[in-house]
């Protein structure tokens, strides 16, 4: 309640296939859950337009915007991967490991290494 730490993490999961529950719950500005305080207008604005997208590729795209701001301003950094996000091959013969924990191994340093030189204020 008074967002008195130093480090806090939004563990909550979502069984719906949807983004508009944890953007709504956890990332606009006033939510009741949004208990890192973050808010941005032009976020918001882009929740909203994503939610009243109906077509499928244009929504991804602004879903995928509002990763990236989110990730970039600190707000949800990803810090792990369930295995479940896996790539898998198109036969179904079983998970491309070696390729995707290569590319989210870089990912993750890529993130952290932007979040170190934030914190440090080097920015």
């Amino acid at each position: 309640m008074r967002k008195d730490f130093t480090v806090g993490l939004n563990v909550s999961e979502s069984g719906v296939d949807d983004p508009d529950q944890q953007f709504y719950e956890n990332y606009v500005c006033g939510a009741e859950r949004n208990y890192t305080g973050y808010c941005s207008p032009e976020v918001d604005k882009l929740v909203d337009r994503q939610s009243m997208e109906s077509d499928q590729e244009k929504r991804k795209q602004l879903v995928w915007e509002i990763e990236r701001r989110l990730a970039e301003d600190g707000a949800r950094p990803v810090i792990f991967y369930p295995r479940g996000a896996t790539c898998r091959q198109p036969a179904g013969q079983g998970a491309d490991h070696h390729g995707q924990q290569h590319l989210q191994r870089l990912a993750l340093r890529r993130r952290l290494a932007r979040q170190t030189v934030a914190i440090a204020g080097l920015k």
